[in-house]
């Protein structure tokens, strides 16, 4: 988190319960019930880029430059390798569809199965995302445009260095002059259930980064005083 610094007149506002009814969401519910947190934590992340837009990171990025010059982007995706989309730095305008998509996913669905179990293995986000856009939605990795607006047909996706920074499929840490952020894959889902605490990083910019949301699961002890 030292290298958040790196991002000069952002602002950080906590996410808590006050900010999300739990009990909104039988995703969520069911989720948190069952002790699956980072299952509930995917939801949240889709309603935030949606209903507020701005840029979710997990808290084992490490970042590299400030996004100030993807601020106009109507959403900011990128791969993590050749097969999936990078699921741990998305960005979105208030309001882009493309998450409006996601959400309607899930809010169509339980997260346990009919017979109340939790299906082996859960659907988790980077599955859910691009299995919903490849549906409505071409994929288009021939990247040409540094500002990519949403068309209602492509989604233009940023190369793997741009935010993952790791080669595939040795996972080295592979810095280019256009890459942004290091994922570093911390495995950051870890403690109880009343240690989830959610952080929104919010920044007075352009279209897309008003705010900075970023999610993370971990124990009271970690954690400290709120």
């Amino acid at each position: 988190m030292e290298s958040w610094k790196k991002l000069r007149g952002y602002e950080f506002i906590l996410w808590n319960f006050d900010r999300f009814d739990e009990n909104s969401s039988v995703w969520v519910k069911q989720a948190f019930d069952a002790k699956k947190y980072a299952f509930a934590a995917d939801y949240i992340r889709a309603f935030a880029l949606y209903n507020y837009g701005g840029i979710y990171m997990d808290m084992d990025v490490e970042v590299i430059k400030p996004f100030d010059d993807l601020l106009d982007n109507d959403y900011l995706l990128a791969e993590e390798n050749p097969f999936g989309l990078e699921a741990g730095i998305m960005g979105a305008s208030k309001g882009c569809p493309l998450f409006k998509d996601v959400l309607d996913w899930y809010n169509a669905r339980h997260f346990l199965d009919k017979d109340g179990k939790i299906p082996s293995p859960p659907p988790n986000m980077p599955k859910v995302i691009q299995s919903v856009w490849k549906e409505k939605y071409e994929l288009c990795r021939d990247w040409k445009t540094k500002s990519p607006k949403f068309d209602g047909k492509t989604i233009y996706i940023y190369p793997w260095y741009y935010f993952t920074s790791r080669d595939y499929p040795f996972r080295d840490i592979v810095v280019k002059p256009e890459s942004y952020t290091i994922h570093h894959f911390a495995g950051s889902w870890i403690g109880s259930r009343k240690g989830l605490k959610f952080w929104i990083k919010q920044i007075l910019g352009k279209k897309i980064t008003r705010k900075i949301i970023l999610l993370k699961h971990i124990n009271d002890k970690d954690w400290g005083n709120d």
